[in-house]
This record gives C-alpha cells, sequence and structure tokens, in this order.
C-alpha cells in the first residue's frame, strides 16, 4: 500500500491524471495492481486524503500546494485560546488533513508537532489544532501556511500580499468553470426562481480549477 501510495505521489507531482493513465504509469513502474488496474487504483487511493478525484482526474493534494503560500488569520475563542479557520481559506490544506497524519514543522523543516481539522467554533466549522500553545504569538495576526518538508509551516505573515493580476483572472475562470456544475446547486430550493439563475461553487471547487486553469501564478519557484 505504501509502495503504491509513493509511487502514485511520484508519476503525478503537479499534473492530474485520470485513474486509466494513473494505472498505466503504475504499471510501467512495476507495480502489480491485480486483472483491474483501474479498480485497484480507485479502491486504494480514493479515500486517502492525500490525493484528490478532481473532474475526473487524480491529483496529489500536498504537491500540489507546495510552493503556495496561503494566509489566514488567527483569531480568539470565546475561551480565549487561538485558533485557525479552515473555511474558506485554507480550504484545500484541509482537505489534506482530514486523514491526520500531518506534522507541524518549523521554517527550517523540522518537526514541530502535529496537526489535525476539528470541528472547533459555535457553528461546527471546522479549525486547524495544532499542539499545545502553537499559537500562543500570533493571536490576531496574518500567517502565512505553506507546505515544508511534506508537512505545514505555520508562521506569521512578513506582509499582506497583493493579488496579482493573473492571480485573478485565474480564480474567475476556475469559479465559471466551478459554478458550470451541477455541484452549485445542490441543497437549494430550485423552486425559489430567484436562485435558478444563480451561479454557486464551492470555494474548494472554485481554487482547484484556478490552480489547474494556471497554477504557476500561484506557486513561488523554491
Amino acid at each position: 500500500m505504501q509502495t503504491l501510495i509513493e509511487h502514485a505521489a511520484a508519476i503525478l507531482g503537479v499534473r492530474a491524471l485520470v485513474p486509466e493513465e494513473l494505472a498505466d504509469e503504475l504499471i510501467k513502474h512495476g507495480l502489480d495492481l491485480g486483472d483491474d488496474p483501474v479498480g485497484a487504483v480507485g479502491e486504494l487511493l480514493g479515500d486517502l486524503s492525500e490525493f484528490y478525484l478532481f473532474d475526473d482526474a487524480i491529483v496529489h493534494v500536498p504537491s500540489q500546494l507546495d510552493g503556495i503560500v496561503w494566509c489566514a488569520t488567527v483569531v480568539a475563542t470565546p475561551d480565549g485560546d487561538e485558533m485557525v479557520l479552515v473555511e474558506p481559506d485554507l480550504a484545500l490544506i484541509g482537505w489534506w488533513l482530514m486523514d491526520g497524519g500531518v506534522g507541524l514543522m518549523n521554517s527550517d523543516g523540522t518537526p514541530a508537532g502535529g496537526l489535525v481539522v476539528v470541528e472547533g467554533d459555535d457553528f461546527g466549522n471546522p479549525i486547524l489544532v495544532g499542539p499545545p500553545g502553537w499559537l500562543a504569538e500570533l493571536g490576531d495576526q496574518l500567517v502565512a501556511v505553506r507546505v515544508v518538508n511534506r508537512g505545514l509551516c505555520v508562521e506569521l505573515a512578513a506582509t499582506i500580499p497583493d493579488t496579482t493580476t493573473a492571480q485573478a483572472d485565474a480564480v474567475r475562470a476556475g469559479f465559471l468553470e466551478a459554478a458550470a456544475t451541477d455541484e452549485g446547486y445542490i441543497g437549494l430550493d430550485l423552486s425559489n426562481t430567484a436562485l435558478t439563475d444563480a451561479r454557486l461553487a464551492t470555494v474548494s471547487s472554485v481554487l482547484w480549477q484556478a490552480l489547474r486553469i494556471n497554477r504557476a501564478a500561484f506557486a513561488s519557484d523554491r
């Protein structure tokens, strides 16, 4: 199982491959996927939050997120502690953390504890939880979250980054792509004529589409 995960991650990188393509690549790398290679890929990777099925293609989530700085604000809980809301800013990171096992890293790549996502605020919204005191010096401030050594580094953001034209264009195009699916109407009462012409999409769908359209607009060269 671990061998399959490692090979799939290496093959995918920042690409998106349909299950048939990924199965073919894995077989070329010497993996035995049995009589139903496509089914084996779907069964073994489909339930892992390290991977994501997007537009009928599989992506490796940490590879897609690597090189991108995600900003979020540390907010206070009713008890006076600090927390980081996953939605909307860290929606894609939140998916990766669903299975647990993702480490909190210092900026030099050394381990600093573990990270999990739990339903933590009064409205059941998911929050990012780390070791005790990990946000003690970051309350009410903007933090930068990035992939470091297969884990996540959370540190004070030096500045509020400006949105580039390329990023804005990718997000707009991503919204149009995401809103063109039926997903935007799930849970809506379409008997309300005011909603039938609405264009809705989840934050995660918009961001995945934006990365597909122009990932280079968001990723650094490091």
